[in-house]
């Protein structure tokens, strides 16, 4: 009879232990799984919260400087845009002493934004053009954005020197110009 009992309590407590390995498996880890996610998007949602936040303090500042970005945009008239930048161009040249090899234009459609007028631009001359020429553009008017740089020494003594530059300027879409 002993042996019976003690047969029964051994099958009793592998189902409570078999029953606790389920429980385990089927509630407890998806519970604690879910609990975790939930986690996650709070902490991602704080976040989104905080930057909101962030957002609404310089509301101000932000519309002002996309209304002075939109005042600011090339016309819409894209021969008339182009003849701008590209005699913007010819006169920082002109008064920087850089001399133009080759100038490559050309448009880059921006979806829900509007258009990149974006040029190529090869040239030759010394430390003080070029940097002349770099400050001109870096301080126009124009919504002009210096994309890259290559600068290379074209005489053995590096005082002359070829400049490869790409830099863009933005035309939006609806803006008033």
């Amino acid at each position: 009879m002993r042996a019976d009992k003690r047969r029964r309590l051994l099958l009793i407590l592998a189902a409570c232990g078999l029953g606790v390995l389920l429980l385990d498996a089927v509630v407890v880890r998806p519970l604690l799984a879910i609990w975790d996610k939930q986690a996650a998007r709070i902490v991602q949602r704080t976040q989104d919260i905080e930057r909101g936040t962030a957002l609404l303090e310089r509301e101000e500042d932000i519309a002002a400087r996309w209304k002075e970005m939109r005042e600011s945009s090339l016309p819409a008239d894209t021969a008339r845009a182009e003849a701008l930048v590209l005699d913007a161009m010819t006169k920082w040249a002109s008064a920087s002493g850089l001399s133009i090899s080759s100038v490559r234009p050309r448009w880059v459609e921006m979806k829900d934004v509007g258009d990149r007028f974006e040029i190529r631009l090869s040239a030759e001359g010394d430390i003080a053009a070029l940097t002349r020429f770099l400050f001109e553009l870096e301080t126009a008017k124009l919504p002009l954005y210096l994309d890259e740089t290559q600068i290379r020494a074209r005489d053995e003594n590096g005082r002359s020197l070829g400049v490869d530059l790409v830099f863009s300027a933005l035309r939006i879409e609806g803006a008033n110009t």
